[in-house]
């Protein structure tokens, strides 16, 4: 018997491409994430998908689901489905995004630090202009949320220089931070903080947790 497995994702095409011929026994389908979904999603065994994109009647429907793979790292919109098909393996990304995110934030430290747009800028229209040159070694950077990618972004912090603050809904020690604040604490975590890197997940008691009214400057800023 041939199991169907149906990707939904803006590239669902590429990654049957890729699976279809590691997995010959295997039916590859997709569809493209347009708020539309063919047959196949309500009967395939294996659905592969972002959480946020699927919707209740899917698994209302499909109950012949025996393994649900996200796309991302969290799994909502999946594991608060219902009708997910009893005994249903439920599988995440968890760890594969650490490269990617920690990166990504020292990309916009280090351009926001060094007026990185500005330079691009005077670059384009060969204009020669100086400024005092800021680094990132001494300020400090609070992250909220303590996972993988939180873990792996404070090691690098650290190889900067950078004191590094954690916040947590579970306050714990962990390696490669200076402190570890829980959410309740989080005004006063950040209050004296350069950057603020968000790296929570997407729970009812982090919903609404950044926002409100600006702290005034820090002196000298």
């Amino acid at each position: 018997m041939t199991i169907k497995a149906h990707v939904v994702a803006f590239n669902a095409n590429e990654y049957c491409d890729r699976l279809g011929p590691l997995y010959p026994d295997v039916a590859f389908s997709y569809d493209l994430a347009k708020g539309t979904f063919s047959e196949v999603t309500y009967e395939c065994e294996i659905l592969i998908s972002f959480g946020l994109i699927l919707n209740a009647e899917i698994f209302r429907r499909n109950q012949n689901i025996r393994w649900v793979q996200a796309l991302g790292t969290g799994t909502d919109g999946i594991d608060n489905q219902p009708d997910l098909a009893p005994g249903a393996v439920l599988t995440s990304m968890r760890g594969i995004h650490t490269p990617q995110m920690t990166e990504m934030a020292f990309l916009q430290m280090l351009a926001f630090n060094r007026n990185l747009p500005k330079i691009l800028d005077n670059q384009r229209d060969h204009v020669w202009q100086r400024w005092p040159g800021k680094i990132l070694e001494g300020k400090r950077v609070a992250i909220l949320g303590l996972g993988l990618i939180a873990e792996a972004l404070s090691k690098r912090c650290k190889a900067f220089g950078m004191e590094v603050i954690g916040i947590t809904g579970t306050p714990r020690e962990a390696d490669g931070f200076d402190a570890v604040r829980a959410y309740d604490d989080m005004p006063g975590a950040v209050a004296d903080a350069d950057y603020v890197v968000v790296l929570t997940p997407h729970r009812a008691d982090t919903i609404g947790l950044v926002g409100g009214s600006a702290p005034p400057p820090r002196p000298g800023t």
